[in-house]
């Protein structure tokens, strides 16, 4: 025998096939990725991801160690082991590679319109190796691909502030001190 949900049904939860009540949906974005707030919950402080999983990770040597992180960072930098930094450098290369890309696409775009009324513009063209129809279509797919790299690029950023945070566990002779700062 079939039975319809019955009862309030809050947003988390929702009626499923037969009436059953379904699990509360995942959230969209990860909330660990977020800072801590002054009173420990995590939350959205920027309005990019981006912004707060580096938020995140910058401030975890203040949470965790009462140290500035961007202070200690070029002096625990060199203590590392060579293979370390060589692994830090690659990593961030490669966050860094994928946000210029995202970030040339993006500007590709008002340059190919710009170029395509250019050729329209003058009656001699100039240097005719697209179409404005190919040039329109190059301007919209850039942001959209740029959009994608960056999204995609987005996983690899949280690896790397993982691996910040672990150079930070790992050094644990600070310089001047034990995490001090004065």
């Amino acid at each position: 025998m079939r039975r319809a949900c019955s009862g309030s049904l809050t947003a988390s939860t929702s009626c499923g096939p037969a009436g059953r009540r379904r699990a509360p949906s995942r959230p969209r974005s990860r909330p660990r990725t977020y800072p801590l707030a002054p009173n420990g919950r995590r939350t959205a402080r920027f309005p990019t991801l981006l912004g707060n999983i580096i938020t995140e990770f910058e401030e975890y040597p203040t949470r965790k160690y009462d140290a500035d992180g961007v202070f200690y960072w070029p002096r625990v930098w060199w203590k590392l082991p060579k293979e370390v930094r060589e692994a830090l450098d690659d990593t961030q290369a490669m966050v860094d590679g994928a946000l210029y890309v995202s970030a040339i696409l993006y500007a590709l775009a008002p340059l190919c319109l710009v170029y395509a009324l250019a050729s329209r513009a003058f009656t001699p063209p100039l240097v005719r190796n697209a179409t404005a129809g190919e040039l329109v279509l190059l301007a919209v797919a850039g942001p959209i691909c740029g959009y994608a790299l960056y999204r995609l690029s987005l996983p690899a950023h949280r690896q790397f502030g993982e691996q910040v945070k672990a150079m930070f566990d790992w050094s644990t002779s600070w310089p001047g001190g034990r995490a001090s700062t004065g």
